[in-house]
């Protein structure tokens, strides 16, 4: 999705009887929590990620999300031990092209894929020579068309890699 910031200023914009920042804060609180208790990956998603990793493959996240949000994701479906890097904006809310570019500087490989479901993912691997995997089922719908390839399904993520 969109950097945090975006949705700041969004709801800023909005003239309510609080601030953007304690709304955002409340709202990210409530996400949070939602997470826990009833999040669920999508179909096929963990159980992909543990091919391509079995497989030897290098695995990394890099999100618009804050910390706090990744880590969550992360704990609830236990996915860390399959992935070799996190990369989120931090405190100085770096943009996901830079996060790439740092990515593939600390961890160069011969083929790099990047999987995503918004511009700025499939913005981000074009930036940095790198193909994108546009996922349909995810907020961009139509924006993976931007990307090299598309799939419905994560599973056939593995028929790219």
């Amino acid at each position: 999705g969109e950097p945090g910031q975006v949705f700041e200023d969004w709801l800023g914009s909005l003239d309510l009887p609080i601030s953007s920042s304690d709304l955002d804060r409340e709202l990210n609180n409530l996400d949070l929590e939602i997470i826990k208790k009833s999040g669920e990956l999508y179909p096929n998603v963990k159980g992909t990620i543990r091919c391509l990793h079995e497989s030897g493959h290098t695995l990394g996240m890099c999100s618009n999300g804050g910390r706090k949000y990744i880590d969550t994701v992360l704990k609830k479906f236990n996915l860390k031990p399959y992935l070799s890097f996190v990369y989120f904006p931090g405190k100085n809310r770096r943009l996901k092209p830079e996060l790439v570019k740092e990515i593939l500087t600390e961890f160069p490989r011969e083929r790099n894929y990047l999987v995503g479901d918004r511009y700025h993912d499939f913005q981000a691997a074009a930036d940095n020579g790198i193909l994108s995997v546009g996922v349909k089922y995810g907020f961009g719908r139509t924006e993976v068309n931007e990307a090299d390839y598309q799939i419905e399904n994560y599973e056939e993520l593995l028929q790219i890699i």
